[in-house]
């Protein structure tokens, strides 16, 4: 807020002495500006030093018992560029010297600024504004020609470094009009020379606590700082405008920071006298202002005090209009329901009286209540609606309850104990517990299956079960083989038979030798996967033993024994075993006797001992039988048939092995 400090002028005090001889003592009008008293005598001032403003008066009124308040309305509705309201001056007629100043005040560092009040440049800071916060080499240099108020900024780089001229805080933010809007910041410039091409100085907006610059306009993201730097060779030797445009939120601590950057060589000297800040208009935020001023002026024993009024600009103050009301006395009565008059005021929200009116508090209660009943209203009819368009129903909260109640009647509560793993997926139901609920069950469809497939949880519409293939595989010849389980098949019977042992031989003309037994049988069932491979091996039969005269006649050898293994499991049917030869006994012979029978071993099925060889009938010389079942039979022993030499016995059939699917 200005501070004023006032005083009667020279040629005002000579006036005032002849307006107590009785001249009349007229004012004319009110003079304001932006001027700086720097060692002037304010009593020998016959103008303000700077004028910016010629304003009207329009107030006049009489202060016993010396003074007279003189006023005038302050607008900036035509103020095209902004400057500091610093003085202000009081003009009045002198009957001798003619218009004359009367009286004259300046704020000095105390002015308030008028921003403009239309687009256009903001404000107009000199050189001197700068001074107050010089620093970092920068310096006043009064030599310049051309020079605002001839003052300006020196930054002679002499040195290695930086120079700086800064303006920031308040003083700024009210240059800028407090307000939020895209500017523009302007310095004018000279350089000595221009041969430089080095970017020596530099205009940046920022805010001083984060040191962040402002963008150059808002929401482009481009900083208005060292984008906007000048070299000599850009500028002139006489006196030339830069510019920065930058976007300012009104609310940020702002800083305008001026001079050369750091880390540069010595070289060229760059002067700076003004600096100013001109309004794009884009934000609109514009100050109007429109306030009274009011002074008091000394009069004396004037008796004759007029001035030049503009009677359009004319305005009572509240303390004046209640003086002129208090010197009215009116008797109104009191108020009833048919005649006008004065009524009590009461808070009372619930009272029945017909005499009394209402507070704006009671109003303001009464309201309240209103407005809170009408918003609980909204508020649960937009539950209702929210809750009826979350079961499907399709409801607005701009329909009335009238409309509403009926969708409300006909809602069905869902029941059930469905879950959404109990109803396909992308099926919506509802239950108990809930509505508009999505399935999850997965729609296996209707898939072609095979024996020993497994069903994977879900819905199935249909499907079919493939017949499995039936087959049977036979190996009868000695050997080791691979069989590949076929397509569809999962399970398999297996039957083996070990190889027959050989017929033992006969003793000459004495004791037949023994018959060979019987392979070993085995049966069992094995689950597997098509494709898997078996490894079956067939058993040989047992070779027959060879007849003897004189000497010992050969046993039949055993039988070879038979398996198939698959998947790490093996199911055996071992040889039987061959018969014994026929034996001398001291002039009659011993018959041999018949082999051991084969057995099987199956741990998924059973296993079958194969049948003895016969014996040999004694001292016939017929040698005996071997055991026979189909196959895996043992050879018959050989006889002693009275000749030279015994027979031989016969071989044992081989093993064999069946697969069944």
């Amino acid at each position: 807020m200005s501070s004023f400090t006032k005083a009667l002028t020279n040629k005002g005090l000579a006036l005032q002495a002849k307006a107590q001889a009785g001249v009349q003592l007229k004012y004319t009008k009110f003079v304001i500006g932006d001027g700086r008293l720097t060692g002037q005598s304010m009593p020998a001032l016959t103008n303000i030093i700077s004028p910016k403003k010629t304003v009207p008066i329009t107030k006049l009124k009489m202060r016993p018992p010396n003074e007279a308040i003189v006023g005038f309305v302050l607008s900036n509705q035509d103020v095209a560029t902004g400057f500091f309201f610093r003085e202000m001056g009081l003009f009045a007629m002198d009957p001798d010297e003619g218009e004359i100043l009367y009286w004259y005040a300046n704020a000095g560092e105390t002015a308030d600024y008028i921003p403009p009040g239309t687009n256009g440049i903001v404000s107009l800071l000199e050189a001197e504004n700068l001074v107050v916060n010089v620093g970092y080499g920068a310096t006043v240099d009064d030599t310049q020609a051309g020079a605002t108020n001839g003052k300006c900024v020196k930054f002679a780089y002499a040195t290695n470094g930086n120079g700086k001229a800064a303006i920031s805080g308040d003083t700024l933010k009210g240059l800028l009009g407090n307000k939020a809007g895209q500017f523009k910041v302007r310095a004018r410039l000279k350089v000595d020379n221009t041969a430089s091409t080095v970017k020596s100085f530099v205009l940046c907006m920022q805010n001083p606590q984060t040191m962040t610059p402002f963008e150059q306009h808002k929401g482009d993201g481009v900083p208005s700082d060292d984008q906007v730097m000048f070299s000599p060779s850009e500028l002139k030797t006489d006196w030339t405008w830069v510019e920065l445009p930058f976007y300012w939120d009104g609310v940020q601590p702002v800083e305008l920071w001026t001079g050369r950057p750091p880390g540069l060589s010595p070289g060229t000297t760059i002067w700076e006298d003004q600096i100013q800040f001109v309004g794009e208009n884009t934000s609109g935020n514009s100050d109007v202002i429109q306030k009274s001023v009011d002074i008091l002026a000394f009069v004396g024993q004037a008796t004759n005090v007029s001035a030049s009024i503009d009677q359009s600009l004319v305005y009572v103050t509240h303390p004046e209009l209640q003086e002129a009301i208090d010197g009215v006395k009116v008797v109104i009565p009191g108020a009833t329901l048919d005649k006008e008059g004065i009524v009590q005021l009461s808070n009372a929200t619930d009272g029945v009286r017909e005499n009394v009116a209402p507070t704006e508090k009671a109003l303001g209660l009464v309201m309240k209540e209103a407005q809170e009943g009408k918003q609980a209203g909204i508020d649960r009819k937009a539950e209702v609606v929210a809750a009826l368009n979350s079961i499907g129903v399709m409801a607005s909260t701009s329909e009335s309850w009238t409309q509403l109640l009926p969708k409300i009647a006909a809602v069905i509560r869902a029941t059930g104990d469905a879950t959404v793993a109990d109803v396909l997926t992308g099926k919506k139901f509802s239950n108990a517990n809930g509505n508009g609920l999505t399935g999850t069950m997965p729609n296996r469809g209707a898939p072609a299956l095979k024996v020993g497939d497994t069903l994977l949880a879900g819905y199935y519409s249909g499907g079919k079960v493939g017949t499995p293939p039936v087959g049977k595989q036979e190996f009868s010849t000695v050997g080791t083989y691979n069989f590949t389980i076929p397509e569809g098949v999962t399970r398999i019977t297996v039957v083996l038979s070990g190889g027959g042992g050989g017929g033992g031989g006969g003793y000459n003309g004495t004791a037949g030798g023994g018959g060979g037994a019987t392979g070993g049988v085995s049966i069992g069932t094995l689950n597997v996967v098509p494709g898997q491979s078996c490894s079956i091996v067939v058993g040989s039969g047992g070779k027959g033993g060879n007849g003897t005269t004189g000497g010992s006649a050969e046993k039949g050898s055993d039988g070879g024994s038979s398996s198939l293994s698959v998947n790490g499991f093996t199911i055996t049917a071992y040889g039987g075993g061959g018969g014994y030869p026929g034996t001398y006994n001291g002039g009659s012979g011993n018959p041999g006797t018949g082999g051991s029978p084969g057995s099987g071993f199956s741990t998924y099925g059973f296993g079958v001992s194969g049948g003895s060889g016969g014996s040999a009938p004694k001292n016939n010389g017929v040698g005996g039988y071997g055991a026979k079942h189909g196959f895996g039979s043992g050879g018959d022993g050989g006889s002693g048939d009275g000749i030279s030499i015994g027979g031989s016995g016969s071989s044992g059939s081989s093993g064999r092995v069946f697969i069944l699917y």
